[in-house]
């Protein structure tokens, strides 16, 4: 009977335009926006740009460092020495802008006087400003040292942990980062299927029907797996659509996939995190969605429990800084933030052995715990359509 209410919930959830909806135009989303961002950033670099400038513009430069280097200014600028007839100038707008670099640079701020055009355009003299100083400055050394300043340097790095040499490059951390990516796509999409799945039925009072003739154990099992199979199929047509997007527009990694390491037990371990932790989600999903009376009610205050299991989220730079720290290995062990937390800590390698264990073992009461809890809420409150359950309802037998 489970299988059966899995496969009934895994089609009809399938079968509806919204989820090839959400599933397709989430990437092509992030995309565009990608884009049109990407687009929008270079050509701004191209209006800011100070190269060449028309015949009726005029930048003037006095140089009082000695630093300057006269024969790297472009076409359209001068040289002066008269400071304030140079800013009257551009007061009256003779000139488009003029740069004063003191004697003392750097420790007196460089002068830049410009007719107001915009923010941006205004700090695009600034960066042209900083730029002649350091190519001033580049012209004066050798061609060795120019092309040893110009060229990307290449490391070769060794690292040890407890002694041992150990390999933490890039390609290492892929993996785990995988791991981290689908379990967000496991908590906003699965979570919002989950809860929407007993709503519905509530609403409409099919539950009624279903209840007659099941088990909510059974009803609750049999919704997990098939919601589980939705999630899986959505995160497996991302990475499908990640790999041709790759492959169609010739993106360059900046990885080397041959060298990506597969390791077994980090990938087993990866994913028994990841499956409990959803399971907690999801139970909690379905008792938030049999306790209150209406999905609406129910998608606004599942937004918290979403809301913590992203929480590391914003913590991330702390974790990742220091991955044994207080701060990390306490959120590791937190209900509902914790499985975040230790794969965001898995991806830089840095779970002791008794770790492992030990938020395992949270993680595992915290499905026990939320299991009975969702149980507990789906029998009180599945049938009531006007009200919702009591908190203290929940601990009474």
């Amino acid at each position: 009977m489970i299988w059966i209410i899995a496969k009934r919930e895994y089609f009809s959830v399938v079968k509806k335009k919204s989820f090839w909806l959400s599933t397709l135009l989430f990437p092509i989303m992030i995309g565009v926006i990608s884009f049109i961002s990407g687009y929008s950033s270079s050509q701004a670099e191209k209006l800011f740009e100070l190269k060449e400038l028309d015949n009726n513009q005029q930048i003037l430069v006095q140089d009082n460092s000695g630093i300057l280097n006269p024969e790297i200014l472009p076409q359209g600028f001068i040289l002066v020495d008269d400071k304030e007839n140079s800013i009257e100038k551009i007061r009256n707008g003779e000139s488009t802008a003029f740069i004063y670099f003191p004697k003392d640079l750097p420790e007196s701020p460089t002068e830049i006087y410009s007719e107001y055009i915009s923010p941006l355009r205004s700090d695009s003299y600034n960066m042209f400003a900083e730029n002649l100083i350091k190519n001033s400055i580049i012209s004066t050394l050798s061609e060795k040292q120019v092309q040893t300043l110009s060229s990307q340097m290449q490391f070769q790095v060794t690292n040890f942990q407890d002694g041992e040499m150990v390999d933490k490059s890039l390609e290492t951390f892929i993996i785990p980062g995988i791991g981290v990516a689908i379990f967000f796509v496991l908590v906003t999409f699965g979570a919002s299927y989950m809860i929407s799945s007993v709503s519905e039925e509530k609403e409409s009072r099919m539950i009624e029907i279903i209840l007659s003739s099941l088990r909510p154990r059974t009803l609750i099992l049999g919704k997990l797996l098939g919601l589980l199979g939705v999630v899986i199929t959505q995160v497996i047509l991302l990475i499908i659509m990640a790999i041709l997007s790759l492959q169609i527009f010739n993106v360059v990694l900046p990885i080397n996939i041959s060298q990506i390491q597969i390791d077994l037990s980090t990938i087993i371990l990866t994913t028994i995190y990841i499956f409990l932790a959803f399971i907690v989600i999801a139970n909690s999903m379905v008792g938030v969605g049999a306790a209150l009376p209406t999905l609406k009610e129910a998608q606004g205050f599942s937004s918290i429990f979403i809301m913590l299991s992203i929480f590391p989220i914003y913590l991330v730079t702390f974790i990742l800084a220091d991955p044994d720290g207080t701060l990390a290995v306490v959120l590791s062990h937190m209900p509902l933030s914790g499985a975040f937390t230790i794969l965001f800590r898995n991806v830089v390698g840095n779970i002791k052995t008794i770790e492992i264990f030990t938020t395992l073992g949270s993680l595992i009461l915290q499905v026990l715990v939320s299991y009975y809890f969702a149980i507990k809420a789906f029998e009180l409150g599945a049938l009531k359509f006007n009200d919702s359950i009591s908190f203290k309802s929940l601990f009474q037998r």
